[in-house]
């Protein structure tokens, strides 16, 4: 991708589109699209969960559900309506609190909505006051049992974003994307020509859809650099985009999208790669819901429809961790699950799905799912090996359906070979608590910046590949310091990881591979979407 010149740049940005690394790696996956499908399915390695209740029509409280946030406590922020008009609430399954009552004189009801939850249980909100009879639309947080007005200002969409920083994103009077902190202090304002804010991390990056004329396209936004990167566009490999994109911390974006040969799937990409469909309608389901929820591990929570009564529509996870949350004809608290939907913060990063269900009964509510995790699902607890060899650890064993994607523990050391019996990798997702992981194919660094909650999807037949740049150093005392998650191809019967450490180079080789990652950042730095495009800032007076 081409570096952009601020000279003469509009006041509301029309960037350019050339062609960029990411299609480039989306064609790429062609061939292991199909391949990959088999392999990422919802069933594959299936993760089962126990449900907690969080609030329900029963007993007349509430009678309808809007939206919904899931914080890292398992905590539900959501908009409900009752008799008496809408309101807030938060809920975890053990009590229930009221931000903003429908009944509160102060607040229109008519006016309340799109609740957003951080990991302190602040919530953010849109409101608007009831002042001699006017009605004065703002941005709102609850923390603590008070109410605080942090913008007084009416909007052009209606979803807002907070995260861990206290930083609120929302888009405000001229449908520029505002971040806010809860202070009331401007972070910056940023315009897209016809845009829709997707999401905000918990680093102030965040991901928009915009459509311009010559393309629609989804972009992930720094706003402390003021840059920003195109995550897809239709352009080439896709002919329709959802409009709310979910980032995560690690720079991955998930997005929906159809693509120019036909059919429709959901697909995770950074700028510089996107990978082989998470789930796409050449499998079980045709049809994506547009609201996805991305975490930190990796993990994908998405809605998925299929035009057959042999599968059910329902809420599946992919990528890192795959299975299906709730499908319709399930059973669920004393009824049959009848319809259910997902929001982009449904998902939190121990994998705790909240979610709006309608039941055969009649009733509607809120639940929270549970996962129960087995070794391999989540990178707390991984597969250990079933055979030490010096410094190589050796596996065995698949799952009992036979699938070998899941999360490993490799030897302690300052960087790892994996090679693989009888298949190939695909894919290999940054530990939690990493950032910057080399890549190594061949002799050849493909990747110096692979992120926690970051995946490289690899070229097709690649039976071996090394990691290093582990930094901070893995701590040996700790047996799952450095999970690593690998999905595979093929038919495997082996997985061996050995350490770096235990093999020297010879100074040739050390030169060459230091010329090759230092060759690559410097790449990287030029051509890498990330960081590649200067973004121009509004400030108001």
């Amino acid at each position: 991708m081409n570096r952009h010149s601020h000279a003469d740049r509009p006041e509301v940005m029309r960037p350019s589109f050339s062609r960029s690394r990411k299609d480039v790696g989306l064609q790429g996956w062609a061939l292991l699209a199909f391949v990959a499908m088999s392999l990422l399915a919802p069933e594959a390695g299936a993760v089962d969960y126990r449900y907690t209740p969080i609030a329900d029509t029963t007993g007349g409280a509430f009678q309808s559900f809007r939206s919904l946030s899931l914080n890292a406590a398992g905590a539900v922020a959501f908009w409900a309506t009752t008799g008496g008009g809408d309101g807030i609430f938060v809920g975890d399954g053990v009590s229930m609190r009221t931000v903003i009552s429908p009944t509160d004189p102060n607040f229109s009801p008519s006016h309340l909505g799109y609740p957003s939850i951080n990991d302190a249980g602040t919530v953010a909100f849109r409101a608007a006051e009831v002042r001699q009879g006017t009605n004065y639309r703002g941005i709102y947080t609850w923390a603590n049992g008070t109410v605080s007005l942090i913008r007084q200002e009416s909007y052009a969409q209606a979803w807002l974003h907070l995260n861990n920083a206290d930083v609120i994103a929302y888009q405000g009077e001229n449908a520029s994307v505002t971040l806010r902190r809860t202070n009331g202090t401007l972070v910056g304002q940023f315009s897209f020509p016809s845009s829709i804010l997707g999401s905000l991390n918990n680093l102030n990056e965040f991901a928009v859809y915009s459509a311009e004329p010559q393309a629609r396209s989804i972009f992930a936004v720094d706003s402390a650099s003021q840059t920003w990167i195109v995550i897809a566009d239709t352009r080439e490999s896709f002919t329709q985009l959802g409009t709310w994109p979910s980032l995560n911390d690690g720079g991955s974006t998930a997005f929906r999208a159809v693509l120019s040969g036909g059919g429709q799937g959901v697909f995770i990409g950074n700028g510089n790669q996107t990978g082989p469909a998470v789930a796409d309608s050449s499998g079980p389901y045709d049809t994506f819901g547009t609201d996805l929820s991305l975490n930190n591990v990796g993990v994908l929570a998405y809605a998925a429809w299929s035009s057959t009564i042999a599968q059910p529509s329902g809420i599946f996870v992919g990528n890192t961790m795959r299975g299906a949350v709730i499908r319709n004809g399930d059973s669920l608290f004393g009824s049959t699950v009848t319809a259910a939907n997902i929001y982009g913060e449904s998902l939190n990063d121990s994998g705790q799905v909240a979610f709006t269900y309608s039941l055969a009964d009649g009733r509607r509510g809120i639940a929270r799912a549970e996962p129960e995790f087995t070794s391999g699902d989540a990178p707390w607890i991984p597969v250990l090996p079933d055979e030490i060899l010096g410094d190589t650890f050796v596996f065995r064993r698949a799952r009992p359906d036979n699938s070998w994607s899941r999360w490993y523990d490799p030897p302690m050391a300052d960087g790892y070979t994996f090679e693989v019996l009888g298949g190939t990798f695909v894919q290999v997702a940054g530990p939690p608590g990493f950032d910057n992981l080399h890549v190594i194919v061949d002799g050849i660094v493909v990747e110096t910046d692979l992120d926690a909650g970051e995946s490289f999807y690899f070229e097709p037949n690649t039976a071996t590949f090394s990691i290093a740049n582990i930094d901070p150093a893995v701590d040996a005392g700790d047996p799952t310091a450095f999970p690593t998650f690998l999905a595979f191809s093929g038919e495997p019967t082996e997985l061996r990881m050995t350490a770096l450490v235990t093999t020297v180079p010879e100074p040739q080789s050390w030169a060459m591979l230091l010329s090759g990652i230092a060759f690559l950042t410097a790449w990287r730095h030029s051509a890498r979407p990330r960081g590649a495009f200067k973004l121009k800032a509004q400030h108001p007076s």
